[in-house]
Protein backbone atom coordinates (compact mmCIF):
# COMPACT_ATOMS: atom_id res chain seq x y z
CA UNK A 1 0.00 0.00 0.00
CA UNK A 2 1.53 3.38 -1.34
CA UNK A 3 1.95 5.88 2.10
CA UNK A 4 2.55 2.98 4.58
CA UNK A 5 1.16 -0.38 6.08
CA UNK A 6 -2.67 0.50 7.63
CA UNK A 7 -3.29 -0.34 11.10
CA UNK A 8 -4.85 -3.80 10.70
CA UNK A 9 -6.71 -5.00 13.10
CA UNK A 10 -6.74 -8.22 11.72
CA UNK A 11 -2.77 -8.39 12.46
CA UNK A 12 -1.04 -7.81 9.95
CA UNK A 13 2.62 -9.65 9.77
CA UNK A 14 3.98 -6.07 8.77
CA UNK A 15 3.09 -4.72 11.95
CA UNK A 16 4.46 -7.27 13.86
CA UNK A 17 7.75 -6.50 12.35
CA UNK A 18 7.58 -2.99 13.61
CA UNK A 19 6.44 -3.58 16.78
CA UNK A 20 9.86 -6.10 17.00
CA UNK A 21 12.08 -3.60 15.11
CA UNK A 22 10.35 -0.84 18.16
CA UNK A 23 11.22 -3.33 20.58
CA UNK A 24 15.27 -3.60 19.10
CA UNK A 25 15.30 0.08 19.48
CA UNK A 26 14.87 0.29 22.94
CA UNK A 27 11.04 1.59 22.50
CA UNK A 28 7.61 -0.58 23.72
CA UNK A 29 5.46 -1.15 21.51
CA UNK A 30 3.02 -3.25 24.05
CA UNK A 31 1.52 -6.51 22.92
CA UNK A 32 3.61 -8.17 20.05
CA UNK A 33 -0.13 -8.64 18.90
CA UNK A 34 0.16 -7.48 15.18
CA UNK A 35 -1.99 -4.47 16.32
CA UNK A 36 -1.37 -0.83 16.09
CA UNK A 37 -1.83 0.14 19.88
CA UNK A 38 -1.38 3.03 22.15
CA UNK A 39 2.46 2.20 23.01
CA UNK A 40 3.13 1.89 18.95
CA UNK A 41 1.47 5.17 18.31
CA UNK A 42 3.82 6.93 20.93
CA UNK A 43 6.80 6.16 19.07
CA UNK A 44 5.50 8.47 16.24
CA UNK A 45 4.30 10.62 18.52
CA UNK A 46 8.03 10.50 20.90
CA UNK A 47 9.95 11.86 18.06
CA UNK A 48 7.78 14.74 17.34
CA UNK A 49 6.14 13.64 14.18
CA UNK A 50 2.59 13.65 13.35
CA UNK A 51 1.33 10.26 14.51
CA UNK A 52 -0.65 8.81 11.57
CA UNK A 53 -1.22 5.33 12.56
CA UNK A 54 0.84 3.83 9.75
CA UNK A 55 4.03 2.25 9.14
CA UNK A 56 4.98 5.16 6.84
CA UNK A 57 8.71 6.12 4.96
CA UNK A 58 9.66 8.48 8.50
CA UNK A 59 9.19 5.66 10.64
CA UNK A 60 10.02 2.85 8.29
CA UNK A 61 13.58 4.69 8.12
CA UNK A 62 13.48 5.60 11.61
CA UNK A 63 13.33 1.53 12.54
CA UNK A 64 15.15 0.35 9.68
CA UNK A 65 18.37 -0.27 11.47
CA UNK A 66 16.52 -2.43 13.75
CA UNK A 67 14.79 -4.73 11.39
Amino acid sequence: MAGGVPINPSGAPEVLALQEALKKAGGDPGPMDRIVGRKTRAFQKRDGRKTTGRADKETIAKLKPFM
